[in-house]
């Protein structure tokens, strides 16, 4: 091989190893999720809302505790990440094996009859990984007393 050929080869393999590295982390694909939301307390004891969710085919579960200053009234969407802290979560692959979020969303669509809400939310975790999912929840019509 010519040094010049060799050259060539050695800087597009390393092209392709930087946009390799560069390339954003793969988002799992959305799963469904069913679970609860209810009133909650926040970190610093003002009122949230609660959503535990369990995926449906059990492999994992995501949790999150929001606090927007308006309240969290379908239909609307709540983000948080380290310079917007009005929310937290985390993704659960067994009971005792959590991740928490660097960052998330939750969106609450038009509620349905009987006190259930639909929606979707995103959440990312300081690794780089995304994971997102659709959910059903029951609202569980119980007042948290927090303070």
């Amino acid at each position: 091989m010519k040094p010049s050929a060799a050259l060539l080869a050695h800087a597009l393999f390393l092209s392709a190893a930087m946009l390799a590295a560069c390339s954003p982390a793969p988002e799992a694909p959305a799963v469904t999720y069913r679970g609860t939301m209810a009133s909650g307390c926040a970190p610093h004891d003002a009122p949230s809302t609660e959503l535990q969710l369990e995926s449906t085919d059990g492999a994992s579960s995501v949790w999150f505790n929001l606090w927007p200053t308006d309240g969290f009234v379908p239909p609307s969407t709540v983000e948080f990440d380290s310079q917007h802290t009005i929310g937290q979560g985390a993704y659960c692959t067994a009971p005792e094996n959590c991740a928490p979020a660097a960052w998330g969303r939750v969106t609450l669509e038009s509620p349905g009859g009987s006190g259930i809400i639909e929606g979707e939310w995103t959440l990312g975790l300081a690794e780089g990984q995304i994971y997102r999912g659709r959910f059903t929840a029951d609202w569980l019509a119980i007042q948290a007393l927090c303070g």
